[in-house]
């Protein structure tokens, strides 16, 4: 089954479009776009008394989708920032791990210039390992939140 293909050019989402039609991919990249970046909810958040967020449809499922990456808007770039970063998107991964729709998802994250950029390497089953960047502005992403980054 195929789904539309996401991609994210210059750090903004959208859907794809490839010779005057619209794109389509196996699912699997559109699983990996959508997990890293969805709101997951915020454990914490009610302690916080804050709004926890989250995916609707996470209610209804076995999968929680998203990460909380969303989480770390008001932070400033650092590398803690960055490892953080790299643990969330992992963890927003793992469904699949357990779900054994890939035998591994990792991700690596680093800050270049402005942007955050997330390498996420997944493996299908009897399949070539996948590869894809994603990028992030990390002012634009504070923003988006209402927040000063």
């Amino acid at each position: 089954m195929s789904d539309l293909k996401f991609v994210q050019p210059l750090g903004f989402g959208g859907i794809s479009v490839e010779r005057n039609d619209l794109a389509v991919d196996s699912g699997i990249e559109n699983a990996v776009v959508l997990s890293l970046f969805l709101d997951a909810r915020d454990p914490n958040a009610q302690a916080l008394d804050e709004d926890p967020r989250g995916y609707w449809a996470s209610e209804f499922g076995p999968v929680e989708w998203g990460s909380l990456i969303w989480t770390l808007a008001r932070e400033k770039p650092s590398r803690a920032l960055v490892k953080q970063i790299q643990r969330y998107a992992e963890a927003s991964l793992q469904w699949m791990v357990r779900f054994q729709v890939v035998e591994f998802a990792k991700a690596a994250c680093e800050f270049v210039k402005d942007r955050i950029v997330l390498e996420v390497e997944i493996k299908r089953p009897g399949k070539q390992s996948l590869t894809n960047k994603y990028a992030l502005n990390w002012e634009e992403f504070g923003r988006s939140y209402g927040l000063a980054a």
